[in-house]
């Protein structure tokens, strides 16, 4: 599932992958492919914002992706340390 950066109002925070893993193996295949294509290893940085209640939107490359909360917290640390 993706939207539209319009569709994001909440201020975005920079988040590290930490088990990409996770998100593979529990994401639907063709959207689990979709994000190892735009680079969600472990280590990665990307983008993250809360849409609502138990949605949080991932951005990479300008490419939002509305996933569940709770999936989330298994494969995300943050924020990012510079």
């Amino acid at each position: 599932m993706s939207i539209t950066a319009t569709e994001i109002t909440a201020p975005l925070s920079e988040m590290r992958i930490k088990e990409c893993r996770i998100l593979v193996g529990v994401m639907r295949e063709g959207l689990a492919v979709r994000l190892a294509s735009m680079g969600l290893a472990p280590g990665a940085c990307v983008t993250m914002v809360r849409n609502g209640g138990a949605t949080v939107v991932v951005a990479v490359d300008r490419t939002y992706l509305a996933l569940d909360q709770r999936i989330v917290a298994d494969i995300l640390v943050g924020p990012v340390v510079r």
